[in-house]
């Protein structure tokens, strides 16, 4: 008997619009969603690596943090776009019992399901980092802070308006250059740090392969990157920056040079961070 068709990943994306509950802060939403999204990077690279994932009902724990919104179309949407995403979870966690029956299927399926389980994460994460990324409209939405102002940015990088859409790029409110940035984080002897900021920004203003609102959202996360290295001090910027680099990992796969400057600088950053 054949098995039924299984339901595809849906084309779906976060809402542009939603609002928080009153009894939840948007920023220890932000903080929370960056650390499930590095936990399931790491998940990710397991799977890719051969080696059954351990982090327990990611799923789940995305799921809740997504009910602090009173808008049900956040959850729904994230829902349609990883079905099935759940119970492969309770597969890998059932794989991973002293039981002959978890044994026979790792040794059975274990090339197949690992891929599988990488994918998915692959796209939850996906979703979740854009998610992220427009947590300052929630917040706004939600009444709890202004939209960041949008900032042209030139120096070092290169000036960039007029390149995104013929318009500005929404950064970190105290940068208002991510060149100036750099040369300082440069200046205060982190030069690794600094190089690795550049070239992140240089991957993404380059790259061709990038679409021009995904180019948008990258620049305004390495801009964040770039404000943290500047004042390592400040734990809310450091938790920005995390999250931010976060949702730059994820979506170095759709670019070969980003993904390239993440491979090449990740040392240096996830030292510094």
């Amino acid at each position: 008997m054949a098995l039924p068709r299984p339901i595809l990943p849906s084309a779906v994306r976060p809402p542009r619009f939603a609002r928080l509950r009153e009894d939840v802060l948007a920023q220890t939403v932000s903080q929370e969603l960056g650390r499930l999204i590095n936990e399931s990077l790491s998940c990710r690279q397991a799977c890719l690596s051969g080696r059954w994932p351990t982090s327990p009902a990611l799923d789940t724990r995305f799921q809740e943090c997504l009910s602090s919104f009173l808008t049900a179309e956040v959850g729904a949407n994230y829902v349609k776009v990883n079905q099935g995403f759940e119970y492969l979870e309770r597969i890998s966690e059932a794989a991973l019992q002293p039981t002959q029956f978890a044994t026979d299927y790792r040794r059975i399926v274990g090339d197949q399901h690992l891929p599988i389980h990488a994918a998915f994460i692959a796209i939850a994460v996906n979703y979740l980092a854009e998610f992220l990324d427009l947590m300052p409209d929630y917040a706004e939405a939600s009444g709890q802070g202004r939209r960041r102002d949008p900032v042209t940015v030139y120096g070092n990088v290169g000036a960039i308006h007029s390149q995104v859409n013929h318009s500005s790029i929404s950064v970190a409110n105290t940068v208002t250059n991510i060149g100036a940035t750099i040369q300082a984080v440069a200046d205060r002897g982190e030069t690794s740090v600094a190089e690795a900021i550049r070239a992140l920004a240089e991957a993404v203003q380059r790259d061709p392969g990038l679409a021009e609102d995904l180019r948008a959202q990258l620049l305004d996360h390495v801009a964040d990157v770039a404000d943290a290295a500047a004042a390592p001090e400040e734990p809310r910027r450091l938790s920005r920056a995390r999250a931010a680099l976060a949702a730059i990992t994820a979506a170095a796969g759709t670019s070969s040079q980003l993904a390239q400057a993440i491979d090449t600088w990740h040392d240096a950053l996830s030292q510094f961070f």
